[in-house]
């Protein structure tokens, strides 16, 4: 689960009238309030059926970002619990501009969490809930980015399994991560076994998915990004793409540009499809060139960012449960900009900056170290 707005894709067509605003979901009265000493959670994000997204302030780092924990009920289930492990662990492999950062891995009272980088500007899904239907340059932009991050994971033996809009998020630059690796399929480093169910969100997944969720290849992901495309650019979503030769009026309402790329990734036949995702990203960016002069986006991806506080954690407002020793230093405020001021998407990174000065930096992998031993000794019991 990592949809940052709860009801982001609940709707199955598009709203008619004007958007509803997105709001967090209210903060439950069991959630934690402070994790391994370092998190102070603010607000519940989303929650799934195994997991739950909070806010929260890195008091070690002074910054804000997003904590996924297990809920109560699931962390008893080992096979949940160890896919969990697992999935951070995949993704704290990850160094690449369009897969989300995983910041730390820890457990606090006997439940796993996994730390990541905030993504303010939630998911596609929740852009198209808040905005309407995406210009066709700029689904077409965001795709591509996804491509990216995608190729990444491929490259490294890793196929999502579980594409779709709700795990695309937009960082505050206007920049698409691919996120929510929980289903991923492996290339066995990691000991993980599984039979031939079903794994997936049924309107995105390829028809092989369908019968068989551990033979599938790439090209699955292939399908869902086609199927994600077609769910920005129109608002619905259909769990019978692969028809779209033989029935065109599933179609109806992909721009005309954009029909033969849809029909070609979400075709029934894998060997019909776009054969990499990185053969995808170079169709995608021909449409983008094709499309350019008659389609101006009004928008970009930064239309809904979510509002933090702009000024962090003062002493006379900490919370008791919080030691009044961690704020020695004042943080500084958040800078939100302004989304009218951007245009389009952020352009690939050439320079990765740090963010802060290393000094934690062995701090943070000897934690991960040590919560990863304590998952291991915890799974083995």
């Amino acid at each position: 689960m990592s949809d940052q707005y709860a009801a982001a894709d609940s709707a199955p067509h598009l709203l008619d009238g004007p958007p509803p605003p997105l709001t967090p979901i209210p903060m439950p009265a069991a959630a934690p309030k402070l994790l391994a000493g370092r998190y102070v959670v603010d607000r519940q994000l989303g929650r799934g059926s195994h997991a739950e997204v909070y806010l929260a302030w890195d008091l070690d780092r002074r910054r804000w970002v997003a904590v996924k924990r297990m809920t109560d009920a699931a962390r008893d289930d080992e096979g949940i619990r160890r896919r969990f492990s697992v999935e951070a662990m995949v993704m704290a492999e990850m160094d690449h501009a369009h897969v989300l950062r995983v910041l730390d891995v820890d457990v606090d009272a006997d439940n796993p969490f996994m730390v990541t980088e905030l993504a303010r500007g939630g998911s596609l899904a929740s852009w198209v809930m808040s905005n309407g239907v995406m210009p066709p340059v700029l689904a077409c932009q965001a795709i591509a980015q996804a491509c990216e991050g995608l190729a990444h994971a491929h490259a490294r033996g890793v196929i999502h399994r579980d594409v779709k809009p709700q795990n695309l998020l937009v960082t505050e630059d206007g920049r698409v991560k691919v996120t929510d690796f929980g289903i991923a399929k492996l290339d066995g480093r990691f000991g993980m076994t599984e039979t031939g169910s079903m794994l997936g969100t049924v309107a995105y997944m390829a028809p092989e998915q369908r019968s068989d969720s551990k033979h599938v290849d790439v090209r699955c992901d292939v399908y869902a990004l086609g199927a994600t495309l077609f769910r920005l650019v129109t608002g619905r979503r259909s769990a019978d793409l692969f028809f779209a030769h033989a029935k065109p009026e599933l179609l109806d309402g992909v721009p005309e540009g954009l029909r033969d790329l849809i029909r070609k990734a979400c075709s029934y036949d894998a060997e019909d499809r776009h054969a990499t995702v990185a053969d995808l990203r170079e169709a995608l960016l021909e449409r983008v060139e094709a499309l350019a002069d008659t389609d101006a986006p009004a928008s970009d991806l930064t239309s809904s960012l979510m509002h933090v506080p702009q000024d962090l954690w003062h002493e006379e407002d900490l919370p008791t449960y919080v030691p009044a020793h961690a704020l020695n230093v004042d943080p500084a405020p958040i800078e939100l900009g302004h989304p009218s001021s951007r245009s389009g998407l952020a352009p690939d990174p050439v320079v990765a900056e740090p963010v802060a000065p290393p000094p934690s930096v062995a701090m943070t992998l000897g934690r991960v170290a040590a919560a990863i031993g304590l998952w291991v000794a915890v799974l083995a019991r």
